[in-house]
């Protein structure tokens, strides 16, 4: 009898191993679709491709073209609407027109998505909320 036993809970571990391993595996699958999807519509890129796109955009907007600027970020917020770049040069290019209500929302949402770049929003945040 205490054989049939031993072997009962030994499947039954076998089996309650095999659950997990299963849970797991599935937890993993799932964050890793959530981290992947993240990626894709925040605009995460390889550092190289940011720079140029970054510094494409950041050349655009020294030179006063406002309008490509813009033409730029309603295309990388129309492929990704989480782009924190997209945000953040479409809201300065509105900044730079004096259209400060429709600048506010977009610093705001650039100073939300990535929040190490508060210290260079903060100034123009606060400047359009004094200007109301």
């Amino acid at each position: 009898m205490e054989t049939e036993n031993d072997y009962l809970k030994s499947i039954s571990r076998g089996v309650l191993a095999l659950v997990i391993l299963v849970v797991m595996g599935l937890l993993f699958f799932v964050w890793s679709t959530l981290e992947s999807r993240r990626r894709s519509m925040s605009g995460d890129r390889k550092p190289e491709e940011a720079s140029k796109a970054e510094s494409r955009l950041q050349d655009m907007l020294d030179s006063g073209k406002l309008d490509e600027v813009m033409v730029e970020s309603d295309g990388l917020l129309a492929r990704k609407p989480y782009h924190v770049d997209g945000h953040y040069y479409k809201g300065m290019v509105y900044y730079l027109r004096g259209q400060y209500a429709e600048a506010l929302p977009l610093l705001k949402e650039a100073k939300r998505l990535e929040p190490s770049w508060s210290e260079m929003l903060d100034p123009y945040i606060s400047y359009i909320e004094e200007a109301k």
